[in-house]
């Protein structure tokens, strides 16, 4: 197992695929008509506070931050993230929507969480949007290259929580998986594939697990599906009971084999556990933690 700073359900996944380079632009292909705003906005100002404590009141960071969209749309909803010590991850939002050519005194919140972990944090990325869809994803070497602010420091008395969830035994409840089944009580709706975790989490600040995603592929990797878990947003609790689902019919899932690959958990203050099986090149042997790591689908 070893942590990751992101996970299945965040905008992160995209926003790193888009970044090759600092400041990478991106646009829609569309024809050219210079009636339409085919030019990401641009971020012309950052700025951090040197330092957040989560027992203030709010404990909340204040950003502020300026950006240009001159002759297009308008800069709107907007983004970004920081990274913690360990890898976690805490998310900043700009904008309210509504679309603006310029921005001299915009500002966003941060709010960090009881279980943060105190150090040093640092910006990840920024992805700015104007109002007919561009975006620039903008690194944190041009931020500083600008002149902007690019980490601060967290305090956290109580010391914070910085170790994932642990994924102690798992029941797969359906192995063999038809999917003309229905679900009980229904006469359309296509049945449930459901697996049951059983879920630890740890640190000096116990968060809880907050969410779960388990994943099955052929064996070649050509097909993979996965099923997840409701958002648990209970805090706290260090011993947890959570329930991962999937509806493979309506997802389309075609009948065969498939072998379980992953499993990410992970908790309220942003640790992910990732488990990927040793059949997959992982590290992690599934045989003793699930009852089975083979799902046969079938029509």
């Amino acid at each position: 197992m070893k942590r990751i700073v992101t996970s299945w359900w965040s905008p992160v996944v995209f926003a790193f695929a888009l970044t090759g380079a600092a400041g990478l632009a991106c646009s829609d292909a569309r024809a050219a008509d210079p009636g339409l705003d085919t030019t990401p906005p641009r971020l012309t100002a950052f700025s951090m506070p040197a330092r957040i404590d989560v027992a203030a009141a709010g404990a909340d960071a204040r950003f502020t931050w300026s950006g240009t969209d001159d002759k297009g749309s308008g800069v709107s909803d907007s983004y970004g993230w920081v990274i913690g010590p360990s890898g976690q991850i805490m998310y900043f939002w700009i904008g309210n929507g509504v679309a603006a050519n310029k921005v001299t005194s915009g500002r966003a919140a941060l709010t960090a969480t009881p279980w943060s972990e105190p150090g040093t944090w640092r910006l990840g990325d920024i992805v700015l949007r104007d109002a007919a869809g561009n975006q620039a994803v903008i690194a944190a070497a041009t931020v500083a290259a600008f002149g902007g602010s690019t980490q601060f420091t967290l305090a956290n008395r109580k010391g914070g929580d910085a170790l994932p969830p642990t994924l102690l035994s798992a029941t797969v409840r359906t192995p063999v998986f038809s999917l003309a089944a229905l679900q009980k009580g229904t006469t359309a709706l296509p049945a449930q594939f459901v697996v049951d975790l059983h879920v630890k989490d740890d640190g000096n600040q116990v968060s809880g697990a907050r969410i779960a995603s388990v994943q099955f592929c052929t064996a070649d990797l050509a097909r993979c599906w996965s099923a997840t878990t409701v958002e648990n947003i209970a805090s706290g609790a260090a011993d947890l009971a959570l329930s991962a689902w999937q509806r493979p019919a309506q997802l389309g899932v075609p009948a065969g084999t498939y072998v379980l690959r992953e499993v990410d958990i992970e908790d309220h203050a942003g640790n992910t556990g990732r488990y990927l099986s040793t059949a997959f090149g992982g590290t992690t042997d599934f045989t003793p933690i699930f009852d089975t790591t083979t799902v046969t689908i079938t029509p």
